[in-house]
């Protein structure tokens, strides 16, 4: 606070410094008050038309300070007229004087206008060092002494920005600016497509027309074509007033109100800041805000229109105060609006005697497991300030808690409160009281988040067994038991022995069997495997040889058997009996041929292969293969074989 009283000390020795500068400014630039003389005079200003006119000029220094820079002369146009001095410029020296002489061309506007303005310009040194600048004016006065005709029109709209539904109007004044009269003069008007007519406006006279129109929803447009006589004079002049729009307001405008500070100490200078934002196409001018305490505080005020300003406006304060600004608004649209802002409080403390209260807040859990839930909260409220405070209210949102009426300097109070919640969130508490210069002041408590958390299952509690005391018992012997229950235990022992020998050589017989039924099997699929499967197999004999005897039978006609029942049947005791020299008849390859002998070497050769095939029956019988048996109990197609056998050697025999 201090350190802000002396600021503010130092601001206001700035302003006053300031404020004597300024002073010896002005009253040095006094000094060189108007330094030169100008003055003009002007020969033939009674004319009848444009043309030229004489001129004369003399500037004086009026100083005693001769000149660095000169003076330049001016026409009425801005021109420098080149003719003065040197190219237009002159230094003078203290106290000279300069006259000079001239012309000027006067041209028809100028003329009709009746006034010509010169004007001189120069710098000046002081003995301040600053240079500053010097304009003196002269005027020359013409007179139109010709007839000449001219229509001056000067439009003027109400109000320039209109308010949808409002009326607008459009003014035109006539004024005869020429010294001949003016007949029939006719002005039409784009606004509302209409027309008024003046009879007649005699030299200097003036009159007024007026157009009116209801602004819609849209901009409208104003424009006038004006057409009138001369008198004397047959045909029509025309005058042109150029299109102007005429915007449809659309007012946008917010006020609002700040404070610097919103504290300061006792006896300090409030700063108040209003701001105004023009986003719409109004102008207000002469705007005027009141304090509803105060009265007026700001006047004068413009807000021109899409622009934002800004206005301060300081207050020394003794006491907490409020502040709620009002402004009359008048506007370019012809009406007049007010507007509030919102209400700004401004607090003031004694440094000597501040009010600090301290919240230390805490709860018995910070986890709920449902709701609704009841929390113990404890709340040490301490005031650490040098004075006693007053009906602090402590309270949770919108709920008053606890009032405690005093609170000594230094004093803690303990507050304790179950509150039931539905849902989890944040928890703080406030305390509000008022300090000794009855500022409301408030202090906040630090803050508690309480959360939610769903419940476990609680386990199922085990019962816990009653265990029995321990007692010492004998062990049972045979002895103890009945004689004819341990005589059925041996019983059943001994048959148990009995059934699990069986078992065991049950199974190492199952184990031999299927050894030897493998092998069995291994040599059946080896015997069959080399057996040349035929429909008869003569075992005496080559089974290609058997083949071509079969192929001889198929071919034997008539002669040959049906089947197995028409052939010869050896059984195996023929087979096996010694083989004697016999007659083997031929094959009946013709009818009436004659009964071949059997030499001895045939009949040798014949029991070669009979040996043969005994043999190769000894050795199918010992490779447990027997041969096939017909129901009659006779070996099927040994004989025939080897009677082909014999017939075919029989012929082999005869063509040798």
């Amino acid at each position: 606070m201090e350190t802000s009283r002396k600021m503010g000390f130092a601001a206001l020795l700035i302003a006053v410094l300031m404020t004597v500068i300024s002073a010896m400014s002005v009253l040095a630039a006094a000094e060189w008050l108007d330094p030169i003389a100008f003055t003009m005079e002007a020969t033939g200003t009674e004319m009848t038309g444009p043309g030229e006119i004489g001129i004369q000029v003399r500037v004086t220094n009026t100083t005693g300070v001769d000149m660095t820079d000169p003076v330049t002369l001016y026409d009425p146009a801005g021109n420098v007229v080149t003719a003065f001095g040197e190219n237009g410029s002159k230094i003078l020296k203290a106290e000279q004087p300069y006259s000079w002489s001239g012309t000027y061309t006067v041209s028809q506007e100028e003329l009709e206008s009746g006034r010509l303005t010169f004007s001189v310009r120069c710098h000046m040194t002081g003995e301040d060092g600053i240079v500053r600048e010097f304009s003196q004016q002269a005027d020359i006065l013409l007179t139109y002494a010709g007839e000449h005709a001219r229509l001056g029109v000067y439009r003027t709209v109400t109000p320039e920005v209109c308010r949808q539904g409002k009326q607008v109007s459009v003014t035109y004044e006539l004024v005869n600016t020429g010294n001949v009269e003016l007949t029939g003069i006719k002005v039409a008007e784009k606004l509302n497509g209409r027309s008024q007519t003046v009879d007649h406006l005699s030299p200097g006279g003036s009159q007024k027309v007026t157009f009116t129109a209801n602004m819609g929803t849209n901009d409208m447009t104003c424009g006038a074509t004006i057409t009138y006589k001369v008198s004397g004079e047959s045909g029509l002049k025309t005058e042109t007033v150029p299109e102007l729009v005429i915007p449809l307001a659309r007012p946008d405008l917010k006020m609002t109100l700040e404070a610097v500070e919103s504290g300061i100490n006792i006896g300090e200078t409030a700063t108040l800041k209003l701001i105004f934002v023009n986003n719409g196409n109004i102008t207000y001018n002469g705007v005027t805000v009141r304090d509803e305490k105060r009265g007026e505080v700001l006047t004068g005020l413009e807000i021109p229109a899409e622009n934002t300003v800004e206005f301060t406006k300081e207050f020394v304060l003794t006491e907490p105060s409020n502040f709620k600004f009002t402004a009359l608004l008048p506007d370019n649209t012809g009406e007049t609006r007010e507007m509030t802002s919102q209400q700004v409080s401004v607090q003031v403390f004694d440094p000597d005697n501040d009010l600090i209260l301290t919240l230390d807040l805490s709860s018995d859990t910070t986890t709920v497991y449902e709701f609704p839930a009841v929390l113990r909260f404890t709340l040490n409220v301490t005031n650490n300030g040098d004075s006693a405070v007053k009906n602090v209210k402590i309270t949770h949102g919108s709920v008053n808690i606890r009032d405690i009426s005093l609170l000594e300097a230094g004093q803690t109070v303990k507050i304790e409160c179950d509150v039931e919640i539905k849902q989890e969130g944040q928890f703080r508490f406030t305390a509000a009281a008022r300090d000794n210069l009855n500022n409301n002041r408030t202090f906040q408590s630090n803050v508690i988040r309480v959360s939610y958390t769903a419940p476990t299952t609680r386990p199922t509690d085990v019962p816990v067994p009653t265990v029995a005391p321990l007692v010492t018992e004998r062990p049972v012997t045979d002895a103890d038991l009945d004689p004819m229950v341990v005589k059925g235990r041996d019983v059943t022992r001994l048959l148990a022995y009995i059934f699990a020998g069986l078992l065991a050589a049950s199974l190492v017989l199952l184990i031999v069997a299927g050894i030897m039924r493998q092998r069995t099997k291994k040599r059946s699929e080896k015997a069959y495997d080399h057996l040349d499967l035929a429909a008869r197999r003569d075992y005496g004999r080559d089974p290609d040889e058997a083949e071509d005897d079969e192929d001889e039978g198929d071919d034997s006609g008539d002669n040959a058997a049906p089947g197995a029942a028409g052939r010869e049947e050896v059984t195996e005791e023929d087979v096996r009996r010694p083989v004697s020299v016999r007659a083997i008849p031929n094959d009946p390859l013709e009818e009436d041929a004659p009964e071949p002998e059997v030499a001895p070497e045939d009949a040798d050769r014949a029991a070669q292969r009979m040996d043969e095939a005994e043999r190769v029956i000894q050795d199918d019988d010992d490779s447990t293969f027997r041969v096939s048996r017909r129901a009659d109990g006779a070996a099927s197609s040994q004989t025939p074989h080897r009677r082909a056998a014999r017939r075919r050697q029989n012929v082999q025999d005869d063509e040798e």
